[in-house]
């Protein structure tokens, strides 16, 4: 019995051990990891430990390359406040840029965009919202020019499909224009009628 005892002491004593073992593991765990969160963290843009108090005037003085990085860093986080502040601050492109992406209408950012000499600071995800404005002003033929360069699937079937109806519509069109023969007329008319809502004419 005693020994029994013994065993069931030691066994507790273990089992105790394991489990403050086993806690004082998980703190060590959750401070190495406060700890490198606190380390690995993205500074603010500049010197200001919080987006209220960022000095926009003074961030507007950095070098060209650096406001791109700063513009790009703010948009991702979609501070449009913040880069509504710091384009007031400049007259920095792609700074003007993000924030008509944030803050715009799809004729600010189309405008925007086209006023880039060279589109190599713009991401990818910044130019398929390009695309899609393009799409939504049917703006057919930027947005196909500018779908060579991003080669979106999605956004190419779509042009496809207004081409073919573009297509069509110039042949109703040709038939209404030129054919003698009512019934083919009336049958073209409203050809084109369904064709025009198809393309939101």
């Amino acid at each position: 019995m005693r020994e029994l005892d013994i065993q069931e002491k030691s066994q507790s004593i273990k089992s105790s051990r394991l489990k403050q073992w086993i806690f004082a593991s998980l703190l060590f765990l959750l401070i190495a990891l406060l700890a490198l969160v606190a380390i690995f963290k993205p500074f603010d843009y500049g010197t200001a430990n919080s987006k209220d108090n960022t000095n926009y005037t003074a961030l507007a003085e950095e070098s060209d390359d650096e406001l791109q990085n700063i513009s790009l860093r703010m948009y991702r986080e979609h501070d449009s406040n913040g880069l509504s502040k710091l384009n007031a601050e400049t007259d920095n492109s792609y700074v003007h840029f993000r924030n008509m992406l944030l803050n715009g209408t799809s004729e600010d950012i189309k405008k925007s965009y086209e006023s880039f000499e060279t589109t190599e600071g713009i991401t990818k995800e910044e130019k398929l919202i390009v695309l899609n404005e393009y799409m939504s002003l049917k703006q057919f033929d930027h947005a196909e020019e500018l779908n060579k360069e991003v080669n979106d699937l999605e956004v190419g079937k779509q042009l496809a499909e207004v081409k073919y109806y573009q297509q069509m519509k110039a042949e109703v069109q040709d038939i209404i224009a030129t054919s003698k023969d009512k019934e083919k007329v009336q049958i073209a008319e409203k050809e084109l009628e369904q064709i025009n809502m198809i393309l939101g004419e």
